[in-house]
């Protein structure tokens, strides 16, 4: 059931819908149907297409297990931060690439998604809590809270200094 719930949710996201019309694909032979209405009716095929696809053919569409990078001491440099607090934008862009590869929406200066940190999560964030916005660097998930910049790079495996530092 979770990998079928995990395919239809990539289906989701690849054909860019809303979240629920997947969802609403899931149903079991002999599950019960708990729409209003339907009066627990036993689920049953009522169509089969003679076409079958083996699993892996949907592998694309699974999410990408998380790696959690290996931990190295953060590296320091002398005066990587700026008296003005204005975020790098090379760092700004490297993030915003890295969360539109993994599949983050961009709504207007916002890019949605599942949390970094799922683990945090009841039910490993499948209802996605998680937003950055791609201008000021803000992240933040309705579980977790604000997360900052710099911990976001860290999450990724991005060195700020690689780019300059996370402010110019």
């Amino acid at each position: 059931m979770g990998l079928a719930r995990r395919m239809l949710r990539g289906l989701q996201r690849v054909s860019n819908s809303d979240p629920l019309s997947p969802v609403q694909s899931l149903r079991l032979v002999g599950s019960q149907n708990t729409k209003a209405g339907r009066d627990n009716a036993l689920c049953r095929i009522v169509e089969l297409n003679p076409g079958c696809y083996p699993l892996e053919a949907f592998a694309p569409l699974l999410p990408r297990p998380t790696v959690k990078p290996p931990s190295a001491p953060p590296r320091r440099r002398s005066n990587q931060r700026s008296s003005n607090h204005t975020i790098n934008p090379a760092v700004l862009r490297i993030v915003n690439d890295q969360l539109t590869r993994l599949g983050y929406v961009q709504q207007g200066d916002w890019l949605s998604g599942p949390c970094l940190h799922p683990a945090q999560h009841q039910h490993g964030d499948v209802h996605h809590s998680f937003g950055f916005n791609v201008q000021s660097g803000y992240g933040n998930c309705f579980r977790c809270g604000s997360i900052l910049l710099k911990d976001i790079c860290h999450t990724l495996g991005i060195q700020p200094a690689d780019y300059g530092g996370l402010f110019v």
